[in-house]
């Protein structure tokens, strides 16, 4: 059974060294961090905190945690790489994730909504 989590929990529940090696190979280096090929890059090197639970290639400015990579590297919206994590995971999506769409095909704002006279 799928229990419901929030977006921090799916962050902090998927360790980033594990799936990152799933595309990337990953070797330890002197500092405590890991290191492999930058995916979007051809000479670049990809770093990894598993502490920080963020990757970074200095080459390419690519940075961020692991939906971050998710979404880069299969070129998805958030809330995409959000379900493709959530479903690979084991998790279900919070219910404030649904779609904000109305039967009409609007998109509901966030928020209040104010007008410039």
């Amino acid at each position: 059974m799928m229990k419901d989590v929030n977006v921090d929990r799916l962050r902090s529940a998927i360790d980033i060294v594990r799936h990152i090696q799933k595309t990337v190979p990953l070797s330890a280096s002197n500092h405590g961090y890991l290191m492999g090929k930058c995916p979007w890059s051809r000479d670049g090197r990809i770093i990894v905190s598993h502490e920080l639970k963020s990757f970074t290639c200095p080459e390419t400015g690519e940075f961020g945690d692991v939906l971050d990579f998710e979404r880069k590297l299969h070129g998805l919206s958030f809330k995409q790489a959000l379900k493709r994590l959530a479903f690979a995971y084991g998790t279900a999506i919070s219910p404030s994730w649904k779609s904000r769409k109305l039967k009409s095909g609007r998109v509901r704002p966030k928020g209040k909504v104010t007008y410039a006279k």
